[in-house]
């Protein structure tokens, strides 16, 4: 049995498992980038729509102001 055949077939699957490895491991970092957009646009959306409530607000509590200016 020859001990050069078993050491390039070794060499062959440490390369493969490499392979894999790096693959998986960019498989991962893609899956983390995308789920970190995915969490940073609905941050981004809840943080619109509090803005916009509070806008609303402001704009109910100014016409409230004016009535009581008025003197209702």
């Amino acid at each position: 049995m020859s001990t050069n055949g078993s050491t390039q077939t070794a060499t062959a699957v440490e390369l493969d498992m490499r392979n894999l490895l790096r693959a998986k491991k960019a498989r991962i970092s893609n899956e983390g980038k995308e789920t970190g957009d995915d969490f940073y646009f609905l941050v981004s959306q809840i943080s619109s729509q509090s803005v916009h409530e509070i806008d609303h607000l402001i704009e109910g509590l100014r016409g409230v102001r004016k009535k009581l200016d008025k003197g209702w």
